[in-house]
């Protein structure tokens, strides 16, 4: 003889302890969710603003020469070995006035030899204001897509619990 013990109150208390505890997970997801969206969706935003604005700003083709490399060293994470790291300088002229500037990036391979010509487009309203190309730079983008990626898991908390 199978012996059946009631408890009328016990299951829908233990049931209302773990749709209440549910309830706070689900909460503190979307919240934590929201955060992270916030945080990555905003600096992507922030970056893409400032690639778009030079973009914009940045619209008179000028034919620049390679004056020089530029040079500075660092020290890889890993292996503390001392690395030389290069940015190319660019001299160019635009409305009788030279100018001198090099690209804000560096990096272990030259992306050009002294004296190469390259295309550059300058800000007319500030003529040392320039970029270099149309492309993003490799890292600009791999950020992007780690703040991109970010976001997306930050959207998986709010919508995937």
């Amino acid at each position: 003889m199978n012996t059946v013990l009631q408890f009328p109150g016990l299951l829908p208390a233990m049931l209302a302890v773990t749709n209440a505890g549910h309830r706070t997970n689900r909460f503190s997801n979307v919240v934590t969710g929201i955060i992270v969206v916030l945080l990555a969706g905003g600096a992507l935003a922030v970056m893409l603003t400032v690639i778009i604005m030079n973009r914009l700003r940045c619209k008179i083709p000028v034919t620049a020469k390679v004056a020089r490399l530029a040079e500075t060293t660092a020290t890889k994470p890993k292996t503390g070995e001392a690395v030389t790291l290069y940015a190319p300088v660019y001299a160019y002229e635009y409305n009788g006035n030279f100018y001198e500037g090099k690209v804000t990036s560096y990096s272990p391979k030259p992306s050009h030899n002294t004296g190469e010509t390259v295309q550059i487009k300058i800000d007319p309203e500030n003529p040392e204001h320039y970029i270099e190309s149309a492309a993003v730079s490799k890292g600009t983008l791999l950020i992007m897509l780690f703040l991109a990626g970010i976001a997306a898991m930050g959207m998986l908390l709010i919508f995937g619990t």
